[in-house]
C-alpha cells in the first residue's frame, strides 16, 4: 500500500534514493508504503512502461506526496503533472528545493506552496519538523533510532547541496517546450467544490445517495456533503465556515421540503441565495424539489429539478448534466493533466519528426 509518492526527475534517481532512505530510517515503514522508482524494491524503473494509468493510480493511492525539486525537475515532462495531479486531492504535499532555488523559481500556485531550500541552514529541522507532520497526518510512528535517521538526513542534504545536472544538452534544449506545457497547468480552478449540497437532515439518506453517486464522477474531494467534511465544522463559527463552502462551489444544490424552513437550513439559504444573486448570470444555484412547498426567494418562475419518483442516481446524473451545460468550455484541472500526460508519452516515444509534429498539435491544444 502506497503512503507516500517520491516525485522526482529520472537525473535525479540517486538524490532521491538518499531521500527514500531518510523516510525509511525516519518512519516505520514498509518498502512498499515509499513509491519511489530509483528504491531497488519499487518494482518500476524509467526504462519500464510506467504508463499515465498507472501513474493516476499511484497517486490517488498515496497519501502524501514528496517532490524533489531541481533544475532537471523543472524542466521534466512529468514533474509538473504529478504534483498538479495530486494538488486536486488536497492531501499532504511537501517540496524540496535543490541548490539556487527558490519559491519564486516554482511554476504557477506552487510558488505560494510550503518549500524547504536545501540551501537554508535550518532544512536539518525543517525536514526533521516534515517527518513530525507526517507522523500526525498519516498516523504513522517514527522510529526510535535517530542516530540512523539523523545519518541519513545528513547524506540526502549533502547529496543535494552538491547537486549538479544529469540531463544531456538535447534535454535541456527541449525545456522550453516542457516549460510552454506546464505553463497550462498554472492556473488552479477558481472554485473548491464542483457540487455543494444542502438539506435538511429529514432526507440525508436521500442525499447521501445522491452525492456518492457525484462523488463516483467527481471524486469527494470536488462534491461537498457536510458529513464528508464534518472535522472541517468542528469549533467556532460555524455557520461561518459553511458559507465558505457554499461560496467556494461551481453549483449550489440546495433540496427544498417543508422541512428546509428549519434554523439551520433557513441559514443556509441565506447565503446561498447571495450567491443566487451575485453569480446570477452562472446560473449557480439549481434546487431540487422533494415536495411542493414553496421556498422565499425562490421565483415560482424559475425552475428547479423536480423528484416526480426519481432515483437518487438519476438526480444526480440530472444535476451533473446541468453543471455541464452551465461550463461548456471549462475543462478541470485533472482532465488537462490526462490529456496532457497522454500526449507527453507519445513524445517520449516519438521519433525526432514525429516530436515536432507532436509539439506542434500540444501547442494548439
Amino acid at each position: 500500500m502506497t503512503r507516500i509518492f517520491i516525485s522526482h526527475s529520472h537525473s535525479d534517481e540517486a538524490i532521491a534514493y538518499k531521500l527514500f532512505d531518510f523516510l525509511m530510517s525516519a518512519l516505520k515503514l514498509e518498502d512498499d508504503n515509499i513509491l519511489c522508482t530509483s528504491a531497488p524494491n519499487s518494482g518500476l524503473s524509467f526504462n519500464s512502461n510506467y504508463s499515465s494509468e498507472r501513474l493516476k493510480t499511484n497517486l490517488k493511492d498515496a497519501d502524501a506526496l514528496v517532490a524533489l525539486i531541481t533544475t532537471d525537475s523543472l524542466r521534466s515532462l512529468w514533474i509538473p503533472f504529478e504534483i498538479g495531479s495530486f494538488w486536486s486531492t488536497e492531501k499532504t504535499i511537501v517540496l524540496i528545493l535543490g541548490p539556487n532555488l527558490t519559491p519564486s523559481n516554482l511554476p504557477g500556485p506552487l510558488k505560494g506552496w510550503l518549500s524547504i531550500r536545501v540551501e537554508d541552514d535550518r532544512a536539518f529541522e525543517q525536514l526533521n519538523e516534515v517527518i513530525n507532520q507526517l507522523e500526525k497526518k498519516l498516523d504513522i510512528r517514527q522510529n526510535v533510532n535517530r542516530f540512523r535517521r539523523d545519518r541519513h538526513l545528513n547524506e540526502f542534504i549533502t547529496q543535494l547541496r552538491a547537486w549538479k545536472s544529469q540531463l544531456p544538452d538535447q534535454d535541456r534544449s527541449e525545456s522550453p517546450q516542457i516549460e510552454e506545457l506546464a505553463e497550462r497547468l498554472e492556473e488552479p480552478e477558481s472554485n473548491r467544490f464542483k457540487i455543494a449540497l444542502s438539506f435538511p437532515g429529514e432526507h440525508r439518506d436521500f442525499v447521501l445517495k445522491v452525492a456518492e453517486s457525484l462523488a463516483a464522477r467527481l471524486t469527494r474531494q470536488r462534491v461537498f456533503y457536510d458529513e464528508w467534511y464534518e472535522t472541517e465544522l468542528l469549533g467556532v463559527g460555524g455557520d461561518l465556515k459553511l458559507q465558505s463552502m457554499y461560496e467556494r462551489a461551481d453549483l449550489v444544490v440546495p433540496f427544498f421540503s417543508q422541512y428546509y424552513s428549519k434554523p439551520w437550513c433557513s441559514l443556509e439559504w441565506e447565503t446561498i441565495r447571495g450567491i443566487l444573486l451575485k453569480r446570477r448570470k452562472e446560473d449557480a444555484v439549481i434546487p431540487v424539489h422533494l415536495d411542493d412547498t414553496d421556498i422565499p426567494g425562490w421565483s415560482a418562475v424559475n425552475f428547479g429539478i423536480r423528484l416526480r419518483g426519481r432515483t437518487p442516481q438519476k438526480i444526480a446524473d440530472i444535476i451533473l448534466q446541468a453543471l455541464a451545460m452551465r461550463n461548456p468550455t471549462k475543462v478541470s484541472q485533472q482532465e488537462r493533466i490526462e490529456e496532457l500526460t497522454e500526449k507527453l508519452e507519445e513524445l517520449e516515444a516519438a521519433s525526432s519528426q514525429e516530436k515536432e509534429e507532436l509539439k506542434e498539435e500540444l501547442e494548439q491544444t
